[in-house]
């Protein structure tokens, strides 16, 4: 072996032990997350009870409590509860076996697409960023949707569109899009970009059967669609509460002036900084890097571009067409067809034609990943403390430590009532709060000022999420004719215990 196939084999290894040194973090980070088992927050506590009150079929059915998840990822839930019980590791399992899977999935991805000097960089922020870490260990499918995505592009680089197979070619893709649609909604936007893909093969071939072909198989997707829209989704995007909720994540389609273009471009440079870094530096150079990948993809491989290009335009269409929110959890998916764009451009500094240009490329490009994968990552914040996002069962247990709270004197504010009514009747251990159980259950417009003119002694109020001004006035109304005598106020949970003036002043408090 000459010394410079040795040092270049060398050189490779190192690449690879990055790899897989982002691949193991990622992997216990994610693990140790779960087994943290934070408190369900709102949407997953409502999401859990869909899954606890109704059956398979139920679950292939618009969802309550305001609520959207596809039926497969449902279903998925729905085992694994069955199997491990209503907890929340039992509900949390799914997504990160997903988010492994992604793992697994993203590296072959990049490995058809770049070199291995380049390959670490994408897969290191992937496992360190914290949108990626939360949604991995969270009862939501937007990890299973990063996985779908993933499998769809990696299998259309895979499967060939071979003369005289078409059939065969067919099915398959019948079948991986049938289940792909039904198991992640984003899917139908790669599924675009898949048939593209194919058809600009089929062309560039002049076999006119392959093109009867694809464009067959592309309407067999979009039946499918039209009856998971028409079934599903379309009763959920016309939701007042939904499109109230994501209408400042939605893209003007038409921008009439500085501010509109302003709003536009901030939503598409969150994204971009959710997954590789908020600062402003790394944000800078990742970003001319997206455009290197995008110009030089598209040159060099123009079916291919198709596959990452294609699905990202075609939801910011959406988003266009306030079809689909560019919130960035629910935009998560389109986070590795960044990192995909990033990596491709970062690998034209390592691959440069002149040796020592492609070697101070090399060189370069590691300093600033790691400088950038250093900064950006939580997974050493998250190991060492747990992220609350909505500690509800502290508020809870901080109530029943008060004797003289009970069912009839607490009140929960309708933020906080999805996760109460998941961890006294859901839950393995809902008996731990059965004293508690019957609280009273407050609407979004209760009348809080009321309720604490009617209090002849004291009260208790849970809050979780919400505005702080909103919280804020909670609290007014309710001391217009209380005054609190105990409170715990961490992030995402207050809890007060009030009480008439006369009775605090009597008891010394």
């Amino acid at each position: 072996m000459s010394d410079q196939r040795f040092k270049s084999r060398y050189i490779d290894l190192f690449f690879k032990f990055l790899i897989a040194l982002a691949v193991f973090a990622g992997v216990v980070t994610r693990v140790i997350v779960l087994l943290q088992s934070r408190d369900l927050f709102i949407d997953e506590a409502n999401v859990a009870r869909n899954v606890a009150e109704r059956g398979l079929l139920g679950l292939a059915q618009p969802l309550s409590y305001e609520q959207y998840a596809p039926p497969v990822f449902l279903w998925a839930l729905k085992l694994m509860t069955g199997l491990l019980g209503y907890g929340e590791i039992g509900f949390r399992l799914f997504p990160l076996l997903c988010a492994i899977a992604a793992f697994y999935v993203f590296y072959l991805l990049l490995r058809e697409l770049i070199s291995i000097r380049t390959l670490w960089y994408p897969m290191a922020l992937m496992a360190v960023s914290y949108i990626m870490i939360r949604y991995s260990t969270e009862v939501k499918q937007y990890m299973s949707d990063v996985l779908v995505v993933l499998s769809l592009i990696l299998l259309a680089l895979k499967l060939r569109l071979e003369t005289g197979q078409y059939r065969k070619f067919f099915l398959a893709w019948v079948a991986a899009g049938t289940i792909a649609i039904w198991a992640a909604m984003p899917a139908v936007f790669v599924l675009a970009g898949v048939g593209v893909f194919y058809f600009t093969e089929s062309v560039l071939r002049r076999e006119r059967k392959a093109m009867f072909m694809i464009t067959g198989l592309s309407l067999v997707w979009l039946m499918q669609f039209g009856i998971y829209y028409l079934l599903i989704l379309k009763p959920q995007i016309e939701s007042n509460y939904l499109q109230s909720f994501h209408q400042q994540y939605f893209l003007y389609a038409t921008p009439s002036g500085s501010q509109e273009w302003e709003h536009n471009w901030n939503l598409i440079k969150n994204l971009i900084q959710e997954i590789s870094g908020y600062n402003d530096f790394s944000f800078k150079i990742n970003t001319i890097l997206i455009c290197i990948g995008i110009i030089a993809l598209v040159l060099r491989n123009f079916r291919r571009s198709v596959l990452v290009i294609v699905p990202l335009l075609l939801v910011y269409l959406a988003a266009a067409l306030n079809q689909y929110s560019l919130i960035p959890r629910v935009a998560l998916f389109t986070m590795p067809l960044i990192l995909i764009l990033i990596g491709y451009g970062m690998n034209q500094f390592v691959q440069l034609p002149w040796k020592p240009l492609a070697i101070a490329g090399t060189a370069v490009m590691l300093l600033f990943g790691m400088r950038t994968v250093r900064h950006h990552s939580m997974a050493q914040e998250m190991i060492s403390k747990p992220k609350e996002v909505e500690p509800i069962t502290d508020g809870m247990s901080f109530v029943m430590a008060h004797p003289g709270i009970s069912a009839e004197n607490l009140y929960l504010h309708n933020s906080a009532r999805p996760a109460f009514i998941y961890y006294t009747q859901i839950h393995p251990e809902r008996s731990r709060w059965a004293r508690i159980r019957d609280a009273k259950l407050l609407q979004w417009d209760a009348n809080y000022e009321a309720i604490g003119a009617s209090i002849q002694d004291s009260m208790a109020l849970i809050i979780s999420s919400g505005p702080d001004e909103e919280i804020g006035q909670v609290k007014a109304a309710v001391e217009k004719h209380l005054v609190p005598a105990a409170m715990l106020d961490v992030w995402g949970c207050k809890a007060i215990v009030y009480g008439r003036r006369d009775s605090i002043a009597n008891a010394g408090l």
